[in-house]
């Protein structure tokens, strides 16, 4: 049954240990990495491309099992894979409608501080292009998001609705922001957009 442990009592139990080491590793890894992933805007194929870094990581500390060269092939794969999230969302299908919307939405808000008249920036060429961005984002998840950020930030500040549509759009963002698992990857810790 265990004929793949070294007959050695000694190296039969150092092998043990890295199996335990491995899993231990594998079980700590995968789910830290997925988060991260997702803070990238991963969608599905991202987070299994990152699933599968991490246990490359993880049998790359089995030498019992894989031979040296297979060993340093999964680390190099595994370390690659599983600390590039960015690179990773990006060759595995780009970043998921939500995390799109809501960074051409943070990117909308910044660039609304600035607008002395709502009106006129509405025909602004950057604000179209940025419209644009947000509208390429919209799907039936981001549709709530979009729609009330759009009402929202072209709204006159003074105007008696604005209170409630700043709330709307807390409250759909938060459900955006909830779907990614954490702050999303573009945003700093302070709240500000890079």
């Amino acid at each position: 049954m265990l004929s793949w442990l070294d007959p050695d009592p000694t190296q039969a139990l150092v092998d043990a240990a890295s199996i335990v080491v491995a899993v231990i590793l594998a079980l700590w890894l995968i789910p830290n990495r997925v988060r991260r992933v997702r803070r990238f805007g991963g969608q599905r194929n991202a987070v299994v491309v990152t699933a599968v870094g991490a246990v490359c990581l993880s049998a790359s500390l089995l030498p019992s099992l894989v031979s040296q060269n297979a060993s340093l092939m999964l680390l190099v794969i595994g370390l690659g894979i599983t600390f590039q999230p960015a690179t990773v969302v990006r060759l595995s299908g780009g970043p998921s409608p939500a995390w799109s919307a809501l960074r051409a939405g943070a990117e909308l808000k910044r660039s609304a501080t600035g607008w002395p008249d709502r009106n006129a920036a509405r025909r602004d060429p950057e604000v179209i292009d940025m419209v644009a961005t947000l509208e390429s984002a919209r799907t039936p998840a981001t549709e709530a998001y979009i729609d009330v950020l759009l009402e929202s930030i072209f709204m006159e500040p003074e105007r008696p609705e604005a209170a409630a549509s700043m709330t709307r759009l807390a409250e759909a963002e938060g459900v955006l922001r909830r779907s990614l698992g954490g702050r999303p990857s573009f945003e700093r810790l302070d709240g500000t957009v890079r």
